[in-house]
């Protein structure tokens, strides 16, 4: 993610993104990375459709959970980023949650599920329902379901 084709790529998709997040722009994110990440404990997912870059969150495996003892992949903030929400493209946010979730899902023992730390005031709503059509799509009811609950209860 460093070389000048991916930051290039990486720039152009921050400033077509659907929910704007200065903390997961290259120039925030990067030297984040190396201050508060020195384990390499992090990943970048990248999402790509028809060669172009369309989304980018950074995300890590835990073992814990709330302190029980629970593998869980989630995306990565810190204590200087007050945004946790994708990168994603504006009008591509649908492709972007499929990947992500299908990306989820083949994990396997990484985690027993995806923690999105999407959280802030409004872009939680958005990424619940994005996330809630991805399973839809999936024909996975149960997590749909229990995610657009979620999104009407924060809409209240």
């Amino acid at each position: 993610m460093d070389s000048p084709a991916a930051r290039l790529a990486w720039d152009a998709l921050a400033l077509c993104a659907a929910e704007p997040n200065p903390f997961h722009e290259s120039w925030y994110l990067l030297p984040a990375l190396r201050a508060r990440d020195p384990q390499g404990t992090v990943s970048i997912l990248r999402v790509e459709a028809d060669g172009d870059l369309i989304g980018l969150l950074p995300v890590r495996s835990e073992r814990r959970y709330y302190g029980r003892p629970i593998p869980q992949l989630c995306g990565w903030i810190h204590g200087n980023c007050f945004l946790g929400a994708p990168l994603v493209a504006a009008g591509l946010e649908k492709p972007f949650w499929r990947a992500l979730l299908g990306w989820a899902d083949r994990q396997g023992g990484a985690g027993l599920f995806l923690h999105e730390r999407a959280a802030a005031a409004g872009d939680a709503w958005l990424a619940r329902q994005c996330a809630g059509l991805a399973y839809a799509a999936q024909k996975r009811w149960l997590p749909a379901a229990t995610i657009f609950e979620q999104a009407a209860r924060e809409a209240e």
